[in-house]
């Protein structure tokens, strides 16, 4: 049988490149050799990404820019990989320098913006977005990133001016830039109170404007007939603030027709100062110069914040002065526990509970100089589109003096113009 011939050439001498930059750059001068023998550049680092090989990825990275420092693709892909590998201050460091080489280098910019806002510097991520929009970034998803930065820095404003043509917004950012389109709320009241074998009719309007996200103004009538000669009528203001630490509210009630219930004069005032993302601390005082006894009231609050839930318990001391029939004042004490639930940006639920002299329903009744008993009240927010809703309200109270039980329901038609 013949055999093959062997062939006894040496083989060829592997050439050396002088440059592995252009088109048939193989990678062997900088030893960067990518995957399956091809040159090491942006698409081999890219596919180890895609292969979740990001520790890989970063040291093909740096050993591609080892080689060749100027490749802004790979430079970039460097950047992210340390961000994601959990080195922000490295992965911002480069990427500022890279922006600094190519000042249109969105890349660059977005990926600043992204470390800035993981570590919840929202300004700070505002600005390197802005600026990659002002260098012609003309993304859409960038422009969403801002409207929802600026709704939580309370900018609506700002927000409303990244709106373009045919933005489709997601449900919660459109209802919130809803708001800030239309800063006037206005509301009409109807409900039914029954207490000690009595039932009273009450209405109610009020309006609120909005001026930003810290600051609203709350104006309001109310009229509350108990029968012959008891018709109740209580004008009202309250102002709301909104600090980056400091929350609260004052409100001025004035009643020209007491209808022997209703204080002429009812001022309080509360506010809450946060010293941890989920703690403040607050303060509530409030005077009511009711006819049968004056009352003054002060304690504190302290708000819980639980993701969607905001707990509010707290403590009143409760000072009843002298009443008209010559019975001493007393000091009263009240606990209180408030709750608020946002199930989501349209639908909201709060129950309130008091327990002691300074009731929910004492806000319009001071009978005699002890008035102890518990309340609570529950209640529901549900917004039906962006500029109409509804409130339900419904309270119960224990009067023990007298041993009687208050029933109390309320409902309110919601708009926004």
């Amino acid at each position: 049988m013949a055999t093959a011939p062997v062939d006894t050439r040496p083989p060829p001498k592997k050439v050396q490149p002088k440059s592995d930059v252009g088109p048939k750059a193989r990678g062997e001068a900088s030893g960067a050799a990518g995957l399956e023998g091809l040159p090491a550049n942006a698409v081999t680092v890219r596919s180890l990404i895609v292969q979740k090989r990001l520790p890989e990825a970063l040291r093909m990275a740096d050993a591609v820019l080892r080689r060749y420092p100027n490749d802004m693709e790979v430079a970039l892909q460097r950047a992210r990989l340390l961000f994601w590998l959990g080195k922000p201050k490295r992965a911002e460091k480069a990427a500022v320098a890279l922006y600094r080489r190519d000042n249109r280098n969105f890349g660059a910019l977005r990926l600043v913006g992204d470390i800035r806002q993981q570590r919840g510097d929202k300004r700070g991520a505002i600005r390197a977005y802005r600026e990659a929009q002002l260098r012609g970034d003309p993304d859409v998803a960038l422009a969403l990133r801002l409207i929802s930065l600026y709704l939580a820095i309370g900018e609506p404003e700002l927000a409303l001016a990244q709106l373009r043509p045919g933005m489709d917004l997601p449900d919660e950012m459109a209802f919130q830039l809803g708001r800030a389109r239309h800063p006037w709320l206005l509301q009409a009241w109807g409900g039914l109170t029954h207490f000690n074998g009595q039932t009273w009719r009450r209405v109610a309007a009020d309006a609120t404007y909005t001026w930003s996200s810290r600051l609203s103004l709350y104006g309001g009538l109310s009229l509350e007939d108990r029968g012959p000669d008891r018709l109740g009528v209580q004008a009202s203001a309250w102002l709301f603030f909104t600090g980056d630490k400091v929350v609260g509210d004052v409100r001025l009630a004035w009643s020209p027709l007491t209808g022997g219930y209703l204080p002429p004069i009812d001022i309080w005032g509360e506010a809450a100062y946060r010293f941890h993302k989920r703690f403040s601390v607050g303060l509530w005082a409030r005077y009511a110069n009711y006819e049968v006894s004056p009352l003054y009231t002060i304690g504190p609050y302290v708000p819980i914040y639980l993701g969607k839930l905001t707990l509010k318990p707290g403590y009143l001391l409760v000072v009843r002065g002298p009443t008209v029939a010559g019975d001493l004042g007393q000091v009263g004490h009240t606990f209180f526990f408030r709750s608020r639930w946002e199930q989501s940006i349209r639908t909201a639920f709060f129950a309130w509970f008091y327990y002691g002299q300074e009731a929910v329903f004492n806000n319009r009744s001071v009978y005699g100089p002890d008035e102890s008993g518990p309340s609570l009240v529950v209640g529901w927010d549900q917004w039906f589109g962006d500029r109409w809703g509804i409130r339900l309200m419904g309270t119960v109270y224990r009067q023990l003096e007298v041993g009687a039980t208050m029933f109390d329901v309320l409902a309110a038609l919601r708009l926004r113009l």
